[in-house]
């Protein structure tokens, strides 16, 4: 990781911080909602085709291969968001690793650096979460993250199509968020919601 990290630093920036997200649960309180309703629709769509369509294949005399075919095209998208949290669970518990410096707020996973500049007037706001730790958004876009979807966000780039530097971050699940925060000069007065 220094290797990574050595190639992207400026020539004065100073790492300041660095951590891991904390452990947490895939069914906080503010993803077991969301998360249930995903998972109980995308079983239901699954039955519903089911219930209707192996009868419709058995009346047509379909092909084996038109079987197949649509049980993958209808499993698809249910498993896709279904299984989505849990790999972001897991990219978060093993592969991410935040960094604030003198200039920039910076994520490393295995695939990806993604960095963010910050200054004085960088919004950035915090979220307590049920396991002690904090969510922290960044920049005007990364503010208005939804807390359903900060996860989500800590994986992934925020940015506007029409932008091609990154116009938000999320760091979640830091431990001592506010005292991260508030060490660090831009986010000095930081402030939970």
């Amino acid at each position: 990781m220094m290797e990574k990290l050595q190639d992207v630093l400026y020539e004065r920036e100073k790492v300041l911080w660095e951590g891991k997200p904390e452990p947490f649960s895939l069914l906080d309180d503010t993803y077991k909602q969301p998360l249930l309703i995903t998972w109980g629709v995308s079983i239901a769509v699954v039955a519903a085709f089911l219930a209707f369509y192996i009868p419709f294949y058995l009346r047509t005399e379909g092909t084996p291969t038109q079987l197949i075919t649509a049980l993958v095209l209808i499993g698809l998208i249910p498993f896709s968001l279904s299984i989505q949290p849990l790999t972001t669970k897991r990219s978060l518990d093993k592969k991410v690793t935040y960094l604030f410096t003198n200039q920039r707020a910076i994520c490393i996973n295995d695939t990806q650096i993604n960095t963010f500049n910050i200054t004085r007037e960088t919004p950035c706001k915090l979220q307590k979460l049920p396991n002690g730790s904090s969510v922290i958004y960044m920049g005007e876009d990364g503010c208005k993250i939804k807390p359903t979807a900060s996860r989500n966000a800590a994986v992934r780039r925020i940015k506007t199509p029409d932008s091609p530097d990154l116009t938000g971050m999320v760091f979640y699940g830091v431990k001592d968020a506010m005292e991260v925060c508030k060490s660090f000069a831009p986010f000095s007065n930081v402030s939970e919601v």
